[in-house]
């Protein structure tokens, strides 16, 4: 029954039919609509504002298929993160919360998206990236890594975009540090949904080969979370 209210919601009142992407609050049964989004993995960070513990319910469509709702945690620092190639179709959002009280903050992410302007990712010099800042390097004609370490013990996100793209069609990996499990690759353990790795200790190395190519790095730790980030060749 809650899933059909939610649904009944859609595109009830449309906020914004031309949204670029940028940070933006969404009250229930408003939307949001990108017309067209980029042929390659983007990221969606959505947050509940209500001062209560309410939690919200948003809701992503495209291309006339069936709505995807994502939970959205009430009185938590952390955003609800999605990863997707949405194939360059037009990107709905909407708060379809059930409480009238649960405003929904948005933001999608990737590389040439306006809300974020990445800073240059040189080899072998580390950045420091506070929360929703990104760095913006090339990669070489050979395996390189790229190391990404956070100063605290709490737990951080962090996403990686650029390269060739998977047999879905995507292009992102977000990869969770201080978390409660090791998995990924290697590990055993299936990631959580959504996540390419995750791991218990403060920091991570992702290696890759993938020609000329660019990555592009985003902290999406809280807001009193930074993140060190080195592009090195192996």
């Amino acid at each position: 029954m809650a899933n059909e209210d939610a649904i009944q919601r859609l595109g009830q009142n449309t906020h914004n039919t031309q949204w670029d992407g940028s940070p933006m609050v969404l009250q229930v049964a408003q939307s949001a609509t990108m017309p067209q989004t980029p042929l390659g993995t983007m990221i969606i960070a959505a947050k509940d504002l209500a001062t209560v513990n309410n939690s919200g319910t948003l809701a992503i469509t495209s291309g006339g298929s069936a709505p995807q709702l994502l939970t959205i945690p009430a009185l938590t620092p952390y955003p609800t993160l999605t990863a997707n190639n949405w194939q360059s179709q037009a990107l709905t959002l909407t708060n379809v919360s059930a409480p009238q009280d649960v405003p929904i903050m948005i933001q999608a992410i990737g590389p040439g998206i306006p809300g974020i302007t990445p800073v240059p990712l040189p080899f072998g010099t580390p950045v420091t990236l506070n929360s929703m800042q990104a760095a913006q390097g090339s990669s070489q004609m050979a395996w390189m890594q790229l190391l990404m370490e956070v100063p605290s013990a709490n737990i951080s996100n962090v996403a990686i975009l650029g390269g060739p793209a998977d047999a879905a069609g995507n292009n992102g990996y977000l990869i969770a540090l201080n978390y409660t499990v090791n998995s990924g690759p290697g590990t055993g353990n299936a990631p959580p949904p959504g996540y390419f790795a995750t791991t218990v200790v403060n920091a991570y190395t992702f290696q890759f080969n993938w020609g000329a190519s660019f990555i592009y790095v985003v902290n999406l730790t809280p807001p009193d979370g930074s993140l060190n980030v080195t592009l090195a060749n192996l």
